[in-house]
């Protein structure tokens, strides 16, 4: 199954071990709100990692903007 997986983050630098247990082959969607510069630096460095950028306190706009640049069938937010 071909399928993206979407993440919501702020700050939580726990991130890059949430990268590191995805498979190498999985493309990955970040959408970043208010994110601290450690964050948006994880992200920068996976080649996997699509960056969105939206800062809005507003988790179903956060979402749909994931959707939307889904290029799978599927997609799973973590």
């Amino acid at each position: 199954m071909k399928l993206t997986i979407a993440i919501i983050c702020s700050n939580d630098h726990l991130i890059s071990r949430c990268l590191d247990s995805i498979p190498k082959k999985v493309p990955i969607i970040a959408v970043l709100n208010y994110p601290d510069d450690y964050v948006e630096e994880v992200c920068k460095k996976d080649s996997r990692v699509t960056i969105c950028r939206c800062d809005e306190r507003n988790l179903g706009k956060l979402r749909q903007l994931a959707a939307d640049n889904c290029k799978t069938p599927a997609i799973c937010y973590i």
